[in-house]
């Protein structure tokens, strides 16, 4: 993967280099009068293919970077790539979904899931109501639970804010089960978040008394959610509980930053303890 990965930056860097030559000397060859190239424009295609290396080289360098780098440009391709599919999730037209690589809805490939553009409309209409009091149900059991059991480093943790965004949650795929007795209704939501939320944590280090302040941003989240209902009743409202858990293998992302634009990585530790008591947390939730 290594080798491919260099064979690929030396053939962008050759390509930028042959583009860049082709575009400036067919220039130069329109300014000039004459039969044969001027010196001027021999020196200007010369410069350009100097300058397509260097670009190319620069890409090169980029891909070959660091791994902040790397996280930042692979996160905001999984965003671009989740958000697209999520947005013609409720597109009849197959063809143009085939089009895309990957992240297709389920029910793209899996006849037994279906689309559900009614249950996204009328959640878009409560989602600035109902984002308020899940935020306040989210601050406070986490806060309860993650607090209970911190990871090696950290004396506290706490949210100073937190906004869920103007963006709802959106169910791409509904499957129902039929064959799952007749005293239960269980249903899989497959649930896609490309979420503009923004959130603000205060992480108090052990031993010190300075609380770090974290932004937590660019969450994103694709997983299967299951719902049962169980058991039925005579009356109303025909079901006792509600069991509501995450179905394997769910993806879910996001970005840690030190407020005012310092880098987390910075502190040892630090980033890979927040990010791995975040995400366990979150999906065992």
């Amino acid at each position: 993967a290594k080798a491919d990965k260099n064979l690929a930056a030396i053939l962008l860097s050759a390509g930028a280099s042959w583009v860049c030559a082709k575009s400036w000397s067919s220039d130069a060859s329109h300014e000039s009068t004459s039969d044969s190239p001027s010196p001027s424009s021999s020196n200007s295609t010369w410069e350009a293919a100097l300058f397509g290396w260097i670009v190319g080289t620069g890409r090169a360098d980029s891909n070959a970077g660091s791994v902040n780098f790397r996280g930042e440009f692979s996160r905001a391709a999984r965003r671009a790539e989740l958000a697209l599919a999520g947005k013609i999730c409720n597109n009849n037209n197959t063809d143009d979904l085939r089009r895309i690589l990957g992240r297709l809805p389920l029910w793209v490939t899996f006849p037994d899931f279906e689309t559900c553009r009614w249950l996204n409309r009328a959640f878009a209409k409560v989602w600035p109501r109902y984002k308020r009091l899940l935020a306040a149900e989210i601050k406070h059991h986490a806060e309860l639970h993650v607090n209970r059991k911190l990871p090696e480093g950290i004396a506290e943790f706490r949210f100073d804010a937190l906004d869920l965004g103007a963006t709802p949650p959106e169910v791409s795929g509904i499957k129902s089960y039929e064959g799952g007795g007749a005293s239960e209704i269980i249903i899989d939501l497959e649930v896609r978040w490309i979420s503009n939320a923004a959130s603000v944590l205060a992480v108090r280090l052990a031993g010190g008394a300075v609380t770090l302040p974290v932004e937590c941003t660019e969450v994103s989240f694709l997983g299967l959610v299951r719902v049962a209902l169980r058991p039925l009743r005579d009356h109303w409202c025909f079901f006792e509980t509600v069991s509501v858990s995450l179905l394997p293998s769910p993806e879910l992302d996001f970005a840690l930053r030190l407020l005012g634009g310092g880098d987390v990585r910075t502190i040892p530790g630090l980033h890979e303890a927040l990010e791995e008591m975040l995400r366990r947390r979150a999906l065992s939730a």
